[in-house]
């Protein structure tokens, strides 16, 4: 992975009223500034537009002079002045520190210490200019980085002398930490891998002898801080509500579960194992459209190289499950009850289910009025379903209804019933037909016997006809 080197050049344009000397090497009348860049190691001050005037450093007529009492920041290591703006006086440029050698304008030079240290420039004329001071940080790295758990990251510093270079944790008193670094000493780069028991932030000492084009080998021994900010591994649960794909399915859900989880992961789902196929999806979830192998690619944006994760999910084709109805098809008479049993699957629905004792039942009674075509469907443990039916034929009983006229005194035998008297009477006769009974309505009617009196007389040897 390549590095990005990223320069920030921040200016700070200072509102400073306009002084006179302070610091003695300057005559009374010379314009006098404050510069503190504390905290602005490697920041730009930017004087307001003045004139100069009088004298400095023993500097004689026509000359006219300025000065900057300057404060530097404790990780500088050196200056360079410049002219910001306005016209610049003709003829060599020079500036001095506390009245030293000439130096320059626009050349770099080295400062021991914080300072203040005091500028001065003296040149003749008398037109008006703004001023730069840039500050030059002694070294530079990225002070503040990101890694996650089992990655190798490089941490490095440029602008010392690698053989004075140390490296000390100072997370701990006992620097436990610097174990986590492949060198502590005389490296200015350095790799840094996690190990079991780590903390969230572990924070680093480097401290080095400085050599910058500046100090022209002029030596300084400068220290900072390097923190390490360490996150879990991403932690990968990959689900599929099954891993078997049923023949009824139109599509089967995938799903990740992630933790902890970032706006910067990045996340696919391939058509093929270990992350080898093309990308079908980029989120947490994923239609599977057919059955096949599939994995789940998993990375952390900001570790590509050492955070991605990988889970393959072959999703296999299974069979619907296969139900057996007991008993097979069937009749039953008219308000007769029949015990239906289905096998093959794990949970079921039966329709319709009014005539139904239970319609989520392996076992249910059916009481069906009219002729009844039940359906089943059966699910089993990886969510595929079949469905079964079963038709249960009613006949219904047959209703008869006769009628007889008698004499008193006489009697009718019909079925098992010998009948005397007048009324209505009912007999069951059962149908080998259809296996139901049939109903017989039996209406009697009585007719009274007539009697009647013929009173005539025979002579000895005379007959009679009656009737």
């Amino acid at each position: 992975m390549g590095k990005v080197c990223v320069v920030w050049l921040i200016v700070f344009c200072f509102s400073a009223t306009e002084l006179f000397a302070q610091s003695g090497l300057c005559n009374t009348g010379v314009p006098f500034f404050k510069v503190d860049l504390t905290g602005n190691p490697d920041g730009t001050y930017i004087s307001p537009n003045f004139t100069r005037n009088k004298l400095c450093c023993g500097a004689g007529n026509p000359d006219r002079c300025l000065e900057f009492e300057i404060t530097l920041d404790s990780e500088a290591v050196g200056i360079n002045f410049d002219i910001s703006s306005g016209a610049k006086p003709p003829g060599a440029l020079y500036y001095q520190i506390n009245c030293g050698p000439p130096i320059p304008v626009g050349q770099d030079i080295c400062l021991s210490g914080a300072g203040p240290h005091t500028l001065t420039f003296c040149k003749p004329g008398n037109n008006a200019n703004q001023y730069s001071i840039t500050s030059i940080k002694g070294f530079t790295g990225v002070f503040d980085v990101n890694t996650v758990e089992g990655c190798f990251i490089s941490l490095s510093v440029d602008g010392m002398i690698d053989s004075t270079i140390t490296w000390r944790d100072i997370t701990t008193r006992s620097g436990y930490y610097t174990n986590y670094l492949s060198c502590s000493s005389g490296c200015s780069n350095v790799t840094f891998h996690t190990q079991p028991g780590f903390p969230a932030q572990i924070e680093f000492e480097v401290c080095g002898a400085l050599l910058t084009d500046a100090c022209h080998s002029l030596m300084i021994n400068v220290c900072d801080t390097m923190k390490v900010n360490i996150q879990q591994n991403i932690s990968l649960n990959v689900q599929a509500d099954t891993v078997l794909f049923c023949t009824t399915d139109t599509m089967r859900l995938l799903t990740a579960d992630i933790h902890p989880k970032k706006p910067t992961y990045k996340y696919a789902w391939i058509n093929g194992i270990n992350g080898i196929g093309d990308v079908v999806g980029y989120d947490t979830f994923f239609h599977a459209p057919l059955p096949g192998n599939y994995s789940f690619v998993i990375v952390d944006s900001l570790f590509e190289l050492c955070s991605a994760d990988t889970v393959n999910i072959p999703l296999m084709v299974t069979p619907p499950p296969e139900l057996q109805i007991f008993p097979d098809d069937t009749v039953i008479c008219y308000g007769n009850t029949i015990q239906l049993t289905v096998t093959g699957a794990s949970t079921y629905t039966w329709i319709p289910a009014s005539t139904l004792s239970c319609n989520d039942c392996s076992e249910t009674e059916a009481t069906p009025i009219t002729t009844t075509t039940y359906f089943v469907t059966g699910t089993d443990t990886h969510g595929c379903y079949s469905t079964n039916t079963v038709t249960i034929s009613v006949n219904n009983s047959i209703y008869t209804n006769v009628s007889f006229i008698i004499c008193d005194g006489d009697s009718l035998s019909i079925g098992s019933f010998t009948l005397t008297t007048a009324g209505i009477f009912y007999d069951t006769l059962h149908s080998t037909v259809t296996g139901c009974d049939s109903i017989v309505t039996i209406e009697i009617e009585m007719l009274e016997r007539a009697y009647t009196n013929i009173d005539t007389a025979l002579c000895e040897g005379q007959t009679l006809q009656v009737g």
